[in-house]
């Protein structure tokens, strides 16, 4: 009766071990895991918030953050119709650090220390542990997607032109958006770990293209001139560089739900780096809490 009653507890012994074991090797994977998220890829997510949130909730947008483990948020339209920075009540949700510009209306995010910044008219310049990060949301008018679709669009009253003309749309997005673009790539000047993101109110050369045309998903080819000058200067736009292809990604930012006026689908929401910079993976989240979808990146440290 001894004998098998050591044998029996022999047997405990063993498979108490051996769970042990497997419980150890599970837990050391999962370490190992997480180690390399939180260590080895930078996360941020970009996101045009409508107006401070005030339709839906700062908390929803800590929500999304926190669900795909961000480690920087670059906000645009951070402020209320009455000029409520959302962005405080997201940091404080968050317990992170935060900038704001209520020149620009944008903000930046960030469980890291934010070692410098600088508020410009249409964005916000951070400098982020090795990092020079940048909120954009860039001006809308005039709309070129609107204009080339005789879409009506007016500002004060002012109501935009029309036209289908490749050079007069490049030169109305170029005086629209061209005296910010060229500040930022001034800035940024021999700089080797640059990364914005933001609205930029305007679509892709390489998304309007020829392709596309035949397609119907846009009027025309246009050679759009922010996102090819920043090209020129080393950047790279990280979705059209993972996603190539036009027709089968066509990575649509806005409007992410259906808003009650006329208008046309179209990317206008980027994540831009340097080209020294290693992309993991970068997706267009599928909410529609704002007019805009965000867009989160993994960057390779």
């Amino acid at each position: 009766m001894g004998i098998y009653k050591r044998r029996y507890n022999n047997i405990i012994t063993t498979c108490f071990s051996i769970i042990l074991f497997i419980l150890f090797i599970i837990l050391f994977v999962f370490v190992i895991i997480n180690y390399n998220a939180l260590s080895i890829n930078l996360r941020i997510i970009t996101y045009n918030i409508e107006y401070g949130a005030e339709r839906y909730s700062a908390k929803i947008v800590a929500d999304i953050v926190n669900k795909y483990y961000a480690d920087v948020l670059l906000i645009q339209e951070a402020y209320t119709e009455n000029k409520t920075d959302t962005s405080i009540e997201i940091s404080k949700i968050l317990g992170w650090n935060r900038i704001s510009s209520n020149i620009s209306e944008t903000a930046i995010l960030t469980k890291y220390e934010i070692i410098y910044y600088e508020e410009h008219n249409h964005f916000l310049y951070s400098k982020i542990d090795k990092y020079d990060i940048i909120s954009v949301h860039l001006d809308d008018w005039y709309y070129q997607p609107f204009q080339a679709s005789y879409i009506p669009y007016e500002r004060d009253g002012v109501h935009e032109p029309y036209t289908n003309n490749t050079e007069e749309l490049i030169k109305y997005a170029t005086d629209a958006r061209g005296k910010d673009i060229d500040e930022i790539i001034f800035l940024i000047k021999d700089k080797e770990n640059v990364i914005m993101g933001g609205d930029f109110n305007e679509p892709s050369y390489k998304d309007w293209t020829n392709r596309a045309t035949e397609k119907g998903y846009c009027p025309l080819a246009v050679e759009y001139p922010s996102i090819q000058k920043l090209e020129e200067k080393g950047m790279k736009d990280v979705y059209r560089n993972v996603y190539t292809d036009e027709i089968i990604d066509r990575g649509l930012t806005w409007p992410a739900y259906k808003v009650d006026y006329e208008y046309r689908d179209d990317r206008i929401d980027y994540i831009v780096v340097t080209n020294t910079l290693e992309i993991e993976e970068i997706n267009v989240l599928q909410y529609d809490y704002s007019d805009h979808r965000p867009i989160v990146v993994s960057i390779k440290m």
